[in-house]
């Protein structure tokens, strides 16, 4: 049976359950006839997918503990951190966007120098599924207070198409592989700031447990797993928001490593 561990901070463990739960849940993908058919699948052409694996939840102390103590190995398993403090020694396919994405000063100089796309602090999250096929972009989410998040958040097209542009040119910039992505963004007046990149469904992702279909937590594992996902929609009867100009001040609270704003003043 396929191992996959996930790995949390201490103040994560909702973040690991949901994942957890993505992975155990059988998923509904259409049938391959219909992957390159411009029209939705039929209830009829989609196929249930049951895959059983053995899903661990650990805290990164605890797995620490358990690969110095020689008690806990990793050949085999498949790793999806939750989390951005990392041990270097902790060998995995994404280690190195982990990295890039650690680097949150690092990364705001190369959007500088490279995209030549200003920077700062931000409370909005353009969530990214990147598939083998492409990407695909959710609705933004929000910060409505600290740690309480909300999607969707309704950005007019001037302000959608070139985070979208950004978002495709930063994946391509740190050679990013399938996954879900979060890009926290802000506003300087009109003009979109960028403020940092989480490689995995950090905090504001919880918003789409209710939201959005698949949630952010399916979309990662499909993501993972290359298992197709044709669309994302959100439900009807979602709360949200919808932007107003009044909410482009920068906010200057910080993020902690999973995302969630503390400390914050708008």
């Amino acid at each position: 049976m396929p191992k996959v561990l996930i790995v949390v901070d201490e103040e994560s463990d909702l973040l690991g359950e949901a994942l957890k739960q993505a992975i155990l849940t059988p998923s509904v993908t259409p049938h391959p006839q219909d992957l390159g058919d411009t029209k939705e699948p039929s209830s009829q052409s989609e196929v249930a997918i049951q895959a059983h694996y053995e899903v661990e939840v650990k805290t990164i102390a605890r797995l620490q503990q358990m690969l110095t103590d020689g008690t806990s190995c990793l050949e085999d398993i498949l790793l999806c951190p939750l989390m951005l403090r990392l041990p270097d020694s902790l060998e995995f396919p994404q280690k190195s966007v982990y990295h890039d994405c650690r680097d949150v000063l690092g990364l705001r100089q190369r959007v500088e120098k490279d995209l030549h796309v200003s920077t700062g602090i931000g409370k909005f999250w353009l969530p990214i599924v990147l598939t083998s096929k492409g990407a695909l972009y959710a609705e933004a989410i929000t910060a409505i207070e600290p740690r309480r998040y909300l999607q969707p958040l309704h950005l007019p097209d001037r302000y959608r198409q070139p985070l979208y542009e950004l978002g495709q040119r930063l994946l391509k910039l740190i050679s990013a592989s399938p996954s879900t992505y979060l890009m926290q963004f802000g506003f300087n007046g009109e003009t979109v700031v960028f403020d940092r990149l989480f490689p995995f469904p950090a905090a504001p992702a919880i918003a789409s447990l209710k939201s959005q279909s698949p949630n952010l937590f399916v979309c990662h594992w499909h993501c993972l797993s290359n298992t197709p996902i044709l669309d994302l929609t959100i439900a009807q009867t979602s709360e949200h928001q919808i932007f107003q100009p009044s909410q482009a001040t920068l906010s200057t609270g910080v993020a902690d490593s999973e995302g969630a704003i503390v400390n914050r003043t708008s």
